[in-house]
């Protein structure tokens, strides 16, 4: 078994795969503390996010109730200005 990765190992050296994986585990050995790093700081930035969405969610929620009060005040002015229209005083 021995012999025949010896007889092996040659071959895959003159292709450089061996040499270009080594290149591609030290490249990925030099990127992996920036690449922890911006995970890290990304994950600072959830909490914050979060909070912001959910701020807006309910201002968003107060806007929406706003709206609805104003639509039924339109709706109430509709049939005063209607019955007034109809009914003499």
């Amino acid at each position: 078994m021995m012999r025949r990765i010896d007889a092996v190992i040659p071959r895959l050296d003159s292709n450089k795969i061996v040499s270009n994986a080594s290149q591609l585990i030290d490249t990925g050995v030099s990127v992996a503390p920036s690449a922890y790093q911006a995970a890290k700081t990304f994950g600072t930035c959830i909490a914050p996010l979060g909070q912001a969405l959910k701020l807006t969610a309910s201002i968003m929620d107060k806007i929406a109730d706003v709206r609805q009060c104003f639509s039924l005040l339109r709706v109430t002015l509709d049939i005063y200005n209607s019955m007034n229209r109809h009914i003499p005083y």
